[in-house]
């Protein structure tokens, strides 16, 4: 705001990034966004994650006449931040970002769209106010003002009114009530907001008579001159600049040497083309020193001329800097402009007519839609439609607006926050004219903080990693709490699932933490996801602060390790079960798991805890019944690594695969092979570095490295399986999901049942194996812990062999003592093969077609 330059600026990201860095971790309690094209599915990758991470009530509002994406692309508008369209008879044509925290301000006013272009790839300019400690400034007092007024000038719902309001009032407090910081900067002849909601701008850029050096540059100058020749006329300067970029500026030349016809130094300086110049920029040189206008208006009468509640006028917003340093760059070359020659206007395109429908918004109650029009034609019926998701062949028509109305309720009780709404009329080619899509809006439902109220408990109490490990008491209510919290998000995924449909992606990863701070708390969210938590400022476990209190007196060891390992247990009998949002309880009690042993929970020798570990592997990797898009890659990403930890530990005292494998170990190990083979020791580095004690077991960075590339070998699990057989010492082929093992052998039982031992440590199962040597052949069908043979062509028996016991060892013995004989034992075998495409029958074709 002193004159600088700021070339680390590229536009408000870097406001957001910078907050994100604070060292005070201070929250950000407004983003808002406003521009004539906004690119929603852009914010909502670059952008929108950031600001409600920050715990931001983020609303974005661009012009009801345009849109620069898809609907079918937008995820979150309506219900994780409030989005809307404004119009005027011209365009709505501002650019500005603005960031309130508690105690801290930032605001950005340029010419920068909210698109991938606008805060990308153009070269664009912005003006940025900031302040710290409750300091104010003038610029934030006017836009105060400016926020106040927009509504009664430009078109916008009720709903966006009242967010514009409550803003212009926090502003109020804040910079025009309170006093000027008096260590701030001196800026000479201070530095204001300009905008044209009650007068044009040209009448507010004031000289202090004729002024020695007038630049100007905009992307669009008015073709008929007329602009260039009003400003000419206002400044009266005695050399005359105006820069354009060759190709790219939209401009025509005779209107340009019209406008200045008998000015003796008028040029046009031609500006390097490496990138499109967007910003909008008027400069003067006068006794005072150099002033700049900057903001949204181009150089044209739309823009310059008219108030914005005129015909034809745009709405604008610029900012008038005094005691500035030029910013106009130099040319690549020049010539007078009574020689320029040329038009870009045929390769520019002429600014599209405003449409003559415009829908600026509508929202819900839960039970009705209300839809709020803009423009509509005069004759003719405006019907109002719904879509999920805005793709093609799902709209629907919600009802019609009454001729000359430009409101209307309409009863829709299934209708959700989000869902696409645009309005429609028939033209008189018979043809349907569309509206720009505005997104269903529920109040509160948009607001981080007024969250929606569940209709069932959730865990009441925000636990932190240190109470659960050192109260009981803690430990057993958030135990307790589980029943209730899966319950709901069990019945929140049924319900927006619908009766046979999959539930919608999640895309907006900070949407989903938030949910998962409502559900845990903030601090075991940031335990559960670590530095895929957005929150996380660093490392989990880089800082004491991560280091968990563990208590030292050994006897609440025990009390700890049964609590821990009930959980896991609990958490595995329920993973087929559970809901995507409970995955971060799962990762929640695997991270508590894991501390426990890095603070040696466990005496040195005993080996127990592997139990536990297992039971976590397989509720980390059990299947959901949500459809899998439904959770967010960041959270499969980290339960990947958190996997690979804890088959790490599995790994390092024991066998995971082959016949001397532990039998718990090996199954988790063939059930998460491939999860494992997916993660990335990145999103687990806070696991990696958690404090250690002479009893601890943890897992350093090339064991899970290492780890994670010996699943990737596994490419091919037959022939894996394949290798184990031989290694093993049998032979076999694999057709149609049946093993067939061949030999010397008389007896056909224990070689099926060491078969099926090495391939439950190498595949899911079940595992289907027929044994045939020298004698009768044997069929064994196993997945622990149940186990059916048949022996002859119809003589079915079931047995159950649990861990640690395995069919090799059991039936090395001789023959155990069936549970199930007959019926029973194919009863039993019809559901261990649920999960393959065989049934009895099919099965039992298949056998004897192989010893046929």
């Amino acid at each position: 705001m002193t004159g600088q330059v700021h070339t680390t600026f590229a536009s408000p990201l870097t406001l957001l990034r910078e907050w994100l860095e604070r060292p005070d971790s201070a929250p950000l309690r407004e983003f808002l966004l406003l521009g004539y094209t906004v690119d929603l599915p852009f914010l909502e990758e670059v952008a929108l994650p950031v600001a409600r991470a920050l715990g931001a009530r983020v609303a974005v509002l661009g012009d009801a006449g345009v849109a620069g994406y898809e609907a079918v692309n937008v995820r979150q508008a309506g219900r994780g931040y409030l989005h809307g369209l404004a119009g005027c008879d011209g365009s709505f044509h501002p650019k500005i970002a603005l960031l309130l925290g508690d105690h801290a301000a930032r605001l950005a006013v340029g010419s920068g769209n909210p698109t991938q272009t606008g805060w990308g790839s153009n070269d664009e300019l912005w003006t940025v106010v900031e302040t710290e400690e409750d300091a104010s400034h003038a610029v934030l007092a006017d836009l105060a003002d400016w926020l106040h007024d927009l509504p009664h000038v430009a078109a916008m719902t009720p709903w966006w009114a009242e967010h514009l309001e409550e803003l212009a009032e926090e502003l109020t407090r804040r910079h025009i009530e309170a006093p000027e910081d008096p260590a701030g900067p001196v800026e000479p002849g201070g530095t204001r907001l300009v905008h044209n909601l009650k007068r044009p701008l040209l009448q507010q850029l004031n000289p202090t008579g004729p002024v020695g050096e007038l630049r100007l540059y905009a992307p669009y100058v008015d073709p008929t001159g007329a602009t260039l020749r009003a400003l000419a006329d206002h400044f009266a300067p005695k050399e005359l600049v105006l820069a354009l970029q060759p190709r790219w500026s939209s401009y025509d030349s005779g209107g340009i040497r019209e406008a200045f016809a008998g000015h003796p130094t008028a040029r046009v300086h031609f500006l390097e083309e490496s990138r499109v110049r967007h910003g909008k920029l008027i400069e003067w040189r006068d006794r005072a020193g150099w002033h700049a206008f900057a903001g949204s208006a181009n150089l044209t009468r739309a823009a310059l001329w008219r108030a914005a509640g005129e015909d034809q006028a745009n709405c604008e917003l610029a900012v008038l800097s005094h005691g500035m340093r030029p910013l106009l760059p130099d040319g690549t070359r020049a010539r007078p402009a009574s020689q320029l020659t040329g038009s870009t206007l045929a390769t520019a395109g002429r600014r599209r007519e405003r449409p003559s429908l415009v829908l600026l918004g509508a929202r819900t109650d839960g039970r009705r839609v209300e839809a709020v029009l803009g423009r509509r034609p005069q004759d003719g019926p405006v019907r109002i439609e719904i879509s999920p998701d805005g793709s093609a062949g799902t709209w629907e028509v919600l009802g019609v607006v009454p001729e000359g109305a430009l409101s209307a309720v309409f009863p829709a009780a299934t209708a959700t926050a989000g869902a696409a709404v645009r309005a429609s009329f028939r033209t008189a080619d018979g043809s349907w004219a569309l509206s720009a899509v505005a997104h269903l809006h529920q109040p509160r439902s948009s607001s981080p903080r007024e969250p929606a109220q569940p209709a069932v408990p959730r865990v009441d109490h925000p636990y932190s990693v240190e109470e659960l490990l050192v109260s009981p008491q803690a430990g057993r209510r958030f135990e307790d709490e589980l029943g209730p919290l899966r319950d709901r998000l069990a019945e929140e995924a049924r319900i927006a699932r619908g009766v046979d449909g999959p539930l919608a992606p999640t895309e907006d990863w900070a949407d989903y933490l938030r949910a998962c701070r409502t559900d845990l708390g903030a601090p075991l969210t940031a335990l559960a996801f670590g530095v895929l938590d957005l929150s996380t400022r660093e490392l989990p476990g880089a800082a004491p602060g991560w280091v968990p209190t563990v208590p030292t007196d050994p006897e609440q060891w025990p009390v700890l390790r049964n609590w821990i390992r009930r959980l896991a247990r609990r958490l595995a009998d329920e993973a087929s079960e559970a809901p995507v949002r409970l995955v971060p309880v799962h990762l929640v009690v695997a991270n508590l798991y894991l501390r426990l042993l890095a603070a040696g929970a466990w005496p040195e020798h005993d080996y127990t805890w592997r139990v536990g570990l297992a039971d976590l592997a397989s509720a980390l990797t059990a299947p959901r019944p949500e459809h899998a898009r439904a959770e967010p890659p960041q959270q499969r990403r980290r339960s990947a690594g958190v996997l690979a930890v804890v088959m790490s530990l599995l790994g390092l005292h024991e066998a995971l695969d082959g016949i001397e494998a532990d039998p718990a170990s090996a199954a988790a190990w063939t059930v998460s092979r491939e999860t494992v083979a997916g993660a990335d020791p990145a999103d687990v580095q806070d696991l990696l570095t958690i404090l250690e004690s002479p009893a601890s077991h943890v897992v350093g960075g090339e064991d899970l490295e290492a780890l994670i590339e010996r699943a990737r070998s596994f490419a091919d699990p037959i022939a894996q399986a394949r290798q184990a057989l031989a290694e093993a010492g049998l032979s076999a082929s694999y057709e149609d999901g049946i093993w067939e093992v061949t030999g010397s052998f008389v007896n056909a039982t224990p070689i099926a049942a060491k078969a099926a031992t090495v391939l439950a440590g190498e595949l899911p199962g079940p595992v289907l194996v027929r044994a045939e040597g020298r004698g009768p052949a044997r069929f064994v069908a196993w997945s622990s812990p149940d186990l059916v043979l048949l022996t002859g062509r119809s003589t079915w028996r079931g047995y159950r062999i649990s861990p640690p016991a395995t069919p090799a060892t059991r039936f090395g013995e001789g023959l155990p003592q069936p549970v199930a004989e007959g019926r029973a034992a194919i009863a039993l075998l019809q559901r261990l093969l649920e999960p393959t495409d065989l049934d009895h029958p099919g099965l039992v074709r298949k056998l004897f077609t192989l010893s046929d």
